[in-house]
């Protein structure tokens, strides 16, 4: 039996169920997000952050400084007035020449944890692109997944306070740098497990016998990966790609 995941495809759906799962937080709010921007999206969850913390909910919020360079001051300055904490993966103050070689370690992770009872994490940002009601027909498309499941639940938050960790520089080092500790959380049956996410991909696509198929924002085979897609091509294994039609990556 798989444990209870709900797969969300549509970010006018995923708005509106973290928006009722955090309006009815009773302990704490934990939110990871790669872009966030100040637009009705963004200042709906805004504001949704600020009432729990205003009613004493502890409020964490962890944002990519990369991903969300265009979010203004003005907007961290009204959640942190508000009583929400907010960390900056990556201060930008930081980002001389010397640091350039850590812009690719960006905090892509979303992730929502509610009173360790209900949990989401996926592909979609807080962004009106993401949105049918604000963009329309041409939005981004992703996916979210939300879940009950404890066991689901514990490994997201251990991946929610090691990326924290970092976005407060406690125990600052290159080691922490130079590691992203990416996880991918994997569930089969009654046993959920948080395994090396290269190696899962690597053990399966070496596993592939007659089809792959890869769909992306963003493809950039390296390595290994590359080396495996050409291996299984030569052995006549079909590899199908779906990309974005338009990507900010030349």
């Amino acid at each position: 039996m798989l444990p209870a995941v709900e797969l969300i495809t549509e970010g006018d759906v995923f708005y509106a169920k973290a928006l009722r799962a955090i309006l009815a937080a009773k302990q704490h709010v934990l939110f990871m997000i790669y872009i966030w921007q100040d637009d009705e999206i963004g200042r709906l969850i805004e504001r949704a952050l600020i009432l729990k913390a205003r009613r004493g909910v502890t409020v964490q919020l962890v944002i990519d400084a990369v991903g969300s360079f265009e979010l203004s001051s003005a907007c961290r300055n009204r959640l942190r007035a508000g009583g929400v904490e907010v960390y900056m993966h990556h201060r930008l103050k930081l980002l001389r020449f010397s640091w350039f070689r850590y812009l690719i370690r960006r905090n892509h992770r979303k992730i929502i944890i509610v009173d360790d009872d209900v949990g989401f994490t996926g592909g979609f940002n807080l962004m009106r692109e993401c949105s049918l009601k604000f963009y329309g027909e041409t939005r981004w498309l992703d996916m979210m997944a939300m879940t009950r499941d404890q066991k689901i639940i514990v490994l997201l938050k251990q991946q929610y306070l090691d990326a924290c960790r970092r976005a407060r520089h406690e125990k600052w080092s290159a080691r922490l740098l130079t590691r992203s500790g990416n996880k991918a959380i994997i569930a089969a049956g009654s046993r959920v497990a948080a395994v090396s996410m290269s190696r899962y991909l690597k053990h399966h696509l070496r596993a592939a016998k007659h089809r792959i198929v890869i769909v992306v924002p963003y493809f950039i085979p390296y390595g290994f990966f590359w080396r495996i897609l050409l291996k299984k091509l030569k052995a006549g294994i079909q590899i199908e790609i779906m990309l974005s039609q338009k990507s900010d990556l030349p």
